[in-house]
């Protein structure tokens, strides 16, 4: 059976809620007037295998997976260890005040975690190999976390966005004391 005819016999098959056909799945307070909700689901995601996936279609579909945004996920997926990552540093008021240059270790959830460059330590080996010895004899070590959008591959990048954030304050800080 072809998906287009596997679509058209579940479309046929919307069984009523409560009536002898219907296995009282748990779900049946999903189900309306159009019918099963199992069979109403099976319907909607057979039909998007049957759509051609566009890197917009995949980006939505791995995002919902991960539980974040496509936007995050695309920023993540800019960044390999051991690379520059430039980061929004923030003030108390949690506003972003500058930039900040780390090396970038790794990818959790929706956060980036980095390190500062150590000392002649410039290379993924020699940063890590410092942490694993930090660790074992101080049971420390110096590794930094920050949300996935406020990173940035290039510095011009990172500049660009606490500019726009600095021009959004300024106009805010305007437009109060034009009320006042």
């Amino acid at each position: 059976m072809k998906i287009d005819e596997l679509i058209k016999a579940l479309r046929g098959l919307k069984v009523e809620t409560g009536s002898l056909a219907c296995q009282v799945c748990g779900y049946e307070r999903n189900c309306s007037i159009h019918g099963c909700a199992i069979i109403n689901e099976a319907v909607e995601r057979i039909t998007m295998l049957e759509e051609p996936f566009s890197e917009g279609t995949v980006l939505k579909m791995a995002a919902a997976v991960l539980e974040t945004t496509p936007e995050e996920l695309l920023q993540s997926t800019r960044f390999q260890a051991g690379d520059t990552v430039w980061v929004l540093m923030r003030d108390e008021d949690d506003v972003p005040c500058d930039i900040g240059g780390y090396m970038f270790l790794a990818f959790a959830g929706t956060a980036v975690i980095v390190t500062a460059f150590i000392g002649d330590h410039d290379d993924l080996d020699g940063t890590l190999a410092y942490h694993i010895e930090e660790t074992a004899v101080n049971f420390d070590s110096d590794l930094s976390v920050f949300p996935i959008p406020d990173c940035y591959a290039a510095r011009e990048d990172a500049q660009a966005a606490l500019d726009a954030v600095a021009s959004r304050e300024s106009q805010m800080k305007e437009e109060t004391n034009a009320e006042t």
